[in-house]
């Protein structure tokens, strides 16, 4: 399989939240087949000022979601710890208003790589997430978000 198409499979869980994250969203009855209870969820906040209230009333429509149907979550500010072994307790990843991924270390980048290239993951990334940041690593931006 091109490696591309490899590194798109994460692109599954996008819909799964996706659709529950519109700020004015009616509450939805929780699908009984959903494949989201019972996955591990690691929410990785921005940092920017700029987009405080938005990120601050989409992280509240998750918990909402989380509470509904029932997924573990875990809720960082920072990055600087967050290594291979750390993500691999994860089965999605969301980006919440987190950018400008060239000013982290090397430990996360090469560490989000690789949680991304095994598979069977799942990537979201909520607004400037798409890395269309002056100076945003060519790595997230060509094989993550296809933003340029």
């Amino acid at each position: 399989m091109p490696k591309l198409m490899k590194e798109k499979r994460f692109f599954w869980a996008f819909p799964i939240l996706t659709g529950a994250l519109a700020l004015h969203a009616a509450v939805l009855t929780p699908n009984p087949n959903s494949l989201l209870p019972g996955k591990r969820v690691l929410i990785l906040d921005g940092t920017s000022t700029s987009h405080a209230a938005t990120r601050t009333a989409a992280f509240a429509k998750i918990q909402a979601i989380q509470t509904a149907v029932g997924f573990t979550m875990t809720h960082l500010t920072a990055v600087t710890s967050v290594t291979t072994a750390y993500l691999n307790n994860y089965d999605i990843v969301l980006f919440d208003y987190f950018f400008e991924t060239q000013l982290t270390t090397a430990t996360f980048q090469t560490a989000i790589k690789t949680w991304l290239a095994s598979g069977n993951k799942g990537y979201i990334g909520s607004h400037t997430s798409a890395a269309n940041e002056a100076g945003e690593g060519d790595w997230y931006r060509d094989r993550v978000t296809s933003r340029r």
